[in-house]
């Protein structure tokens, strides 16, 4: 379990732009933090960073748990990631990729896909091709991966894009009610989004 997240001078450049320069943190568990700033300064891409899909042009990032440093290649299996712009597997039913899923992380305290697709809000579309969900059903879809997943870190990239005012009081309750025993980092400028957050970091345009 990552019990604390730490960037040591994160710059990312690409060409001649600078997307994140010199950006130091520190994450300790539970916490919840709004990573804000303009369009074009590195939200996402600090979100990357962290959960190891891009690779900074300087500085690191460091995870430790109670009992010392974790290696990278045991990072994967503590991270779940919401963002827009992840792709879901089209051609399967709701009901077929949350079962290919449980292969890889276990569901929190051990709900089975039955109540995952409860909580989701999508029963009646369960065995229906996530390719042919609407965009708003394809954002649920991603946020219960990553929010009833196990996980001890929590990264969240825009998580209310697409959703309707229903659907963002649903998606806050889900947060709540599963922010315990988590590091959950939340990449957004809108306030709903950041409604859980208690402190945050804000990054220079």
């Amino acid at each position: 379990m990552i019990h604390q997240l730490e960037l040591h001078n994160i710059g990312l450049r690409f060409g001649r732009s600078v997307v994140l320069k010199s950006v130091s943190h520190q994450f300790k568990l539970p916490s919840c933090t709004a990573v804000k700033g303009p369009n074009g300064s590195g939200k996402s891409s600090l979100l990357k960073i962290i959960s190891g899909n891009l690779t900074p042009s300087s500085g690191r990032v460091s995870f430790s748990s109670q009992s010392g440093m974790i290696p990278q290649e045991k990072i994967f299996k503590e991270i779940t990631y919401a963002a827009p712009y992840i792709e879901l597997p089209g051609e399967l039913s709701l009901h077929e990729m949350l079962t290919f899923c449980s292969y890889h992380k276990t569901w929190r305290n051990d709900i089975s896909i039955p109540e995952v697709i409860d909580i989701s809000g999508l029963k009646k579309s369960a065995h229906k091709r996530v390719a042919d969900f609407s965009s708003g059903m394809r954002q649920r879809v991603r946020l219960i991966l990553a929010i009833l997943q196990e996980s001890s870190l929590l990264l969240l990239d825009e998580p209310g894009t697409n959703l309707d005012e229903n659907a963002r009081a649903w998606f806050l309750g889900l947060l709540k009610r599963n922010m315990e025993g988590r590091i959950t980092i939340i990449a957004s400028n809108e306030a709903y989004d950041l409604q859980l957050c208690s402190s945050e970091i804000e990054l220079p345009c």
